[in-house]
């Protein structure tokens, strides 16, 4: 398990170095070359493509899972059944969400977005964006076969050239100002590559997609769980397309790439702990399997610590180095409040506790309360969140995403223990006062650092990332470390016997 752990780390630590890579220099080209307003507009047209990620409604999570667990139990042919059925099942979906696209020419999208593009430009990139999503959909298909049969890492490295391809391409056609239709036409050539790589990797193994038996029972039966992994899609498009739309709304494309490039530097930060966080959800399925519940237990409480220490070190040392990085990367296009990186600083830590509680559900299969949870309260928040930006701008925006992550990771801790017999779940209320004392440090301490010289604010850094991992590991790392001591112990007696 570990080795298989380590590979999968290592392979998602190198896509999270390109999507670090991306987010920083991709904007700088954008702001360089097509101004705030271009980059505005992009982005939001982005997030309308990306609703097409709503079709495919969980069913690829749920497949790796149960793939996963029947690979597990020698089972081969269920597995080539599920994995027919569910490519079958895609390749429908994916085929009415391309003509859902294809209706959309003829309505006023860009009227809708409020886009200050030509309408024939705007259809079409959308399209084509909307065409690039739906592939991403089919390429994770494609690769459920790898990631089932224990070789996640080599359906990540395909991912990776996609990704890497794609920044590549990008890059060159903002300095080139070849036009944003080519730009996403490149979206969709770079994932087609990167699909067929895949299907050549898997060749001649269970773990190459067939096409050759349908199972209605099986699709039947796979139906209501993967529309529960659907909201989570859905939730997931709601926490990062929504604000976006939102503030294009309300306060037009500046407020947009304002909070968007704010936000991307806590992205960068917190995609240091995806690869862990990712390779220890997917052994989560098989620690289920194990008749000893011990182990599922322990990488739970292992993924908890390393969420909030390691969360809250990138958070509080990244918020005090924004306001040098967004001066030296954007040259001072963009200069967000104090107040708004103390605030999304807390808003990101918040994200990471919620999703590291949510992850044990959606890696077991036991997810539809959990996920209708979020999502009522995702809706909530979107309703809340659309009055508070009319009076209060981005500060009220954040205030309601923050109240609403920490309320939801309360709620999933209780019921992730009491779902899977654990009892009271102990120190429910450390996390969220971990989270809003790192937040409000980080108020007061932002505007005295204004203006100190780079050395002494990235000693400040250091400083307040070490003293926030202390004060994380202090207050929820109690017990996580005693069978490490008591081998340790166990050890130093049976030397000193010999």
């Amino acid at each position: 398990m570990w080795r298989r752990l380590l590979q999968h780390s290592f392979s998602l630590a190198l896509g999270q170095g390109v999507n670090v890579a991306h987010q920083w220099l991709v904007p700088m080209a954008f702001l360089q070359h097509y101004g705030l307003e271009g980059y505005g507009a992009w982005l939001v047209v982005m997030a309308a493509a990306g609703q097409m990620a709503n079709l495919d409604f969980g069913l690829q999570t749920y497949l790796i899972n149960r793939l996963t667990m029947l690979h597990e139990a020698g089972d081969h042919a269920a597995f080539r059944r599920l994995q027919s059925t569910g490519l079958l099942t895609a390749l429908g979906l994916a085929g009415g969400g391309l003509l859902v696209l294809l209706v959309a020419q003829w309505f006023p999208i860009e009227r809708w977005l409020r886009l200050d593009w030509p309408a024939p430009e705007a259809r079409l990139v959308l399209l084509l964006l909307g065409a690039w999503v739906l592939l991403r959909l089919l390429q994770g298909q494609l690769a459920a076969g790898l990631r089932a049969t224990g070789r996640p890492h080599r359906a990540q490295h395909w991912d990776n050239l996609q990704k890497v391809l794609l920044l590549g391409s990008a890059l060159l056609l903002l300095h080139t100002r070849s036009g944003l239709l080519w730009l996403a036409a490149a979206h969709v050539a770079c994932v087609l590559v990167a699909i067929g790589l895949g299907l050549w990797d898997a060749r001649r193994s269970l773990a190459f997609p067939t096409m050759q038996e349908w199972d209605a029972r099986e699709a039947r039966q796979m139906f209501r769980p993967s529309l529960f992994f659907g909201l989570t899609t859905l939730n997931f498009l709601v926490l990062y397309e929504a604000p976006l739309l939102i503030l294009q709304w309300t306060l037009g494309p500046v407020a947009v790439v304002t909070f968007a490039t704010t936000r991307t530097l806590f992205s960068a930060a917190r995609q240091l702990l995806t690869p862990i966080q990712l390779a220890v959800q997917q052994e989560l399925p098989r620690a289920l399997g194990n008749p000893d519940p011990a182990p599922l237990r322990q990488l739970y409480r292992f993924s908890e610590v390393v969420a909030l220490a390691g969360g809250s070190a990138l958070v509080a040392g990244s918020a005090l180095l924004s306001p040098w990085l967004m001066q030296h990367w954007l040259h001072g296009r963009v200069t967000p409040s104090t107040g708004l990186l103390a605030l999304l600083a807390a808003f990101t830590l918040a994200t990471i506790l919620k999703d590291q509680r949510n992850s044990l559900p959606l890696a077991t299969n036991r997810h539809e309360r959990a996920t209708v949870l979020i999502s009522l309260g995702y809706l909530a928040m979107s309703a809340a969140g659309l009055g508070l930006t009319q009076l209060w701008r981005e500060p009220g925006l954040l205030g309601a995403w923050l109240a609403t992550e920490l309320l939801l990771a309360l709620l999933l801790q209780r019921h992730n223990f009491h779902e899977f017999g654990w009892g009271l779940p102990p120190l429910l209320f450390r996390p969220v006062g971990l989270t809003l004392g790192v937040g409000t440090v980080l108020w007061f301490a932002l505007p005295m650092c204004e203006g100190m010289p780079l050395a002494e604010r990235l000693g400040a850094a250091v400083l307040c990332a070490a003293l926030a991992a202390a004060a994380a590991l202090k207050l929820m790392g109690e017990g996580l470390f005693q069978p490490a001591q008591r081998a340790w112990t166990a050890f130093n007696l049976h030397r000193q016997e010999s």
